[in-house]
């Protein structure tokens, strides 16, 4: 058991490190994404990558769990407040994503 545990541990803190330095050597490019839990760098929010976090997780887990999201948004805790502001009128909504599409990257925002 207190193998186990040092193990995943160990694998958390190789994937944290490997996660920095792909972060590092990305390159700069604009995202295009209007959604209730996505920001205007990219970042998503999804407790299985943060607080809720295994080492256990597969890839297929964490992919579903990213389809799901972006599916069915929680408008409770969004990272854009515009998206999840206008999720439950669809037709506002795909207005303010064609407008979003329209500008220019710097003009985007959040």
């Amino acid at each position: 058991p207190a193998a186990s545990s040092a193990r995943r541990r160990r694998s958390a803190s190789c994937l944290a490190r490997a996660h920095a330095d792909a972060r590092a050597r990305a390159p700069e490019t604009p995202h295009r994404c209007f959604h209730p839990n996505v920001d205007a760098h990219g970042n998503i929010c999804l407790d299985i990558l943060k607080e809720k976090w295994s080492a256990a997780y597969s890839v297929k887990t964490i992919l579903l769990s990213l389809q799901s999201l972006l599916a069915e948004p929680n408008v409770d805790s969004p990272l854009n407040v515009q998206a999840a502001g206008l999720w439950a009128d669809q037709v506002e909504y795909r207005k303010a994503l064609h407008q979003k599409m329209q500008q220019a990257p710097s003009e985007r925002g959040a």
